[in-house]
C-alpha cells in the first residue's frame, strides 16, 4: 500500500483537470476507504458459497482486468519535473502546509486515521480466526479459516 498509493495519486493528478483535482482525490479516497471495508466481507461471503479455489480465481481475474484498464489511461505529453534538491524541496512542503490550514487540518485527519484505524483493521483478521476457534465450532468455514494452532 505504501508503494501503491502515491502512485495511484500521481495517476489521478496527471488525468483529472486542476479545477476537479480536490474532489477526483476525494472520490479516490473513498473508493480505498469503502472497498477495505466491504470487499473482506465479500470475499467472505464468496469463500462460504464458492470455496477458496474459485475466490481466488475471482480475485486474479480482478487484478487483471485493473492492469487491462491502465492501457486506458491517456498518455500525457507534458511532463512538470522541477529539478532541485530533496531538503529543500521538503523544506518548502513544510512552508505550504504550514500557511495552508485546509490542507494541514486534512494531513492530521489523514495521520489521526492511520495511527487509530490501522491497528485495529490489521488485528481483525486475527480476532475472527479467534472467534471461529473458540466460538464456532464446526461452522461452515472453520476448517478453513482455523489454518493457524492456537
Amino acid at each position: 500500500m505504501g508503494l501503491t498509493m502515491p502512485s495511484l495519486m500521481a495517476i489521478v493528478t496527471e488525468t483529472v483537470e486542476c479545477k476537479d483535482l480536490m474532489n477526483a482525490v476525494a472520490l479516490n479516497n473513498l473508493q480505498m476507504n469503502v472497498s477495505g471495508m466491504l470487499m473482506p466481507s465479500l470475499a467472505g461471503v464468496m469463500i462460504d458459497h464458492m470455496g477458496f479455489e474459485s475466490t481466488y480465481y475471482a480475485i486474479a481475474g480482478f487484478y487483471v482486468l485493473a492492469a487491462a484498464y491502465f492501457f486506458f489511461i491517456p498518455k500525457n505529453t507534458q511532463v512538470n519535473y522541477q529539478r532541485g534538491q530533496i531538503l529543500a524541496n521538503i523544506k518548502n512542503g513544510l512552508k505550504y502546509i504550514g500557511g495552508n490550514r485546509t490542507v494541514l487540518y486534512l494531513l492530521l485527519a489523514s495521520l489521526a486515521m492511520i495511527v487509530l484505524a490501522m491497528p485495529y483493521q490489521n488485528l481483525l483478521p486475527l480476532s475472527a480466526m479467534a472467534y471461529s476457534k473458540w466460538e464456532l465450532q464446526d461452522g461452515p468455514l472453520d476448517e478453513h479459516v482455523r489454518w493457524a494452532d492456537w
